[in-house]
């Protein structure tokens, strides 16, 4: 089949004629509320904002976003189920003697819940992309929160000259800024209690003692010897240099354990002239 044929040429082949058109859902399956569709028509969602699939999958997105394991989408639904998860915050107000009583859970796995929640002390930016804003991931939240602390942000969000400031931060585009803008606003209660009860530490300070003269864009190719992907990337976060998937000219250093192979990144690499180093040498130049 031609990979060029046009969606109108698709309906038209002898072996689509009897497809008929999906009927979309038009209320939500689990609490009978409309459907709505975003405004580039890319995801469908429940338009309740109570709904409990949409709290569970809310609560469930921020344990992610923040790296807490051990709490399931399974435990989380008995949690709401038994009236102890309303939203994110109720994470941090929940009663475990209850919890060691709920069928299925019991005293090992509110030990287990409450070692996971608590252990952690997350950084500014991983609590503001968990609450979940659209369009706004952990890569968007640090560039941010290293521009900005979080009660700058929530104080001037309405103010015209620092959301023009915004624009010279990198991925943030007018579409960006205005998702952005209309989410703070929508979810300002929740963010504000959320930094209000939490311990948590900020990017930009952490920043400040940073000693490099540089911030580095690497690329990765291959397995690591030292670290996890994930653990490698939050490291590199951590201390402001960023882990990108494909190599061009803006790449400081490829990563590959075999500096000789003949991978398309290698390849690549060689031809763009970004220097080739393996792990040791990537600990001499972050110092690590």
């Amino acid at each position: 089949m031609n990979d060029t044929l046009s969606y109108l040429e698709l309906l038209d082949l002898p072996e689509n004629k009897n497809i008929k058109p999906f009927d979309f859902i038009e209320k939500c399956p689990f609490c009978g509320s409309p459907i709505r569709i975003n405004d580039n028509e890319t995801y469908a969602f429940c338009s309740n904002e109570q709904c409990p699939e949409l709290v569970i999958g809310t609560v469930e997105r921020y344990l992610k976003k923040l790296d807490i394991k051990g709490v399931k989408k399974s435990t989380i639904r008995k949690l709401y189920d038994e009236g102890l998860i309303e939203n994110i915050l109720s994470l941090y107000s929940l009663d475990y003697a209850i919890i060691k009583n709920i069928p299925g859970l019991g005293e090992k796995s509110a030990n287990v819940i409450k070692t996971a929640i608590n252990s952690k002390v997350p950084y500014d930016y991983e609590l503001l992309a968990g609450i979940g804003m659209e369009d706004f991931g952990l890569s968007n939240a640090k560039v941010l929160c290293s521009e900005y602390p979080i009660y700058e942000i929530m104080a001037n969000y309405e103010d015209s000259e620092w959301i023009s400031s915004l624009y010279n931060l990198e991925g943030f585009s007018n579409i960006k800024i205005n998702k952005l803008l209309r989410d703070l606003d929508k979810n300002y209660n929740l963010i504000a209690d959320l930094f209000n009860t939490i311990d948590y530490k900020e990017i930009k300070e952490e920043m400040k003692n940073i000693k490099t003269d540089k911030f580095y864009t690497f690329v990765v190719t291959g397995d690591l010897e030292t670290w996890k992907r994930d653990e490698f990337k939050g490291l590199l976060m951590k201390m402001g240099h960023k882990l990108v998937g494909s190599i061009s000219k803006k790449t400081d250093y490829l990563i590959t354990n075999d500096t000789n192979s003949g991978t398309v990144k290698n390849k690549k690499a060689m031809e763009l002239g970004v220097p080739i180093i393996n792990e040791e040498q990537l600990k001499e130049l972050l110092g690590l």
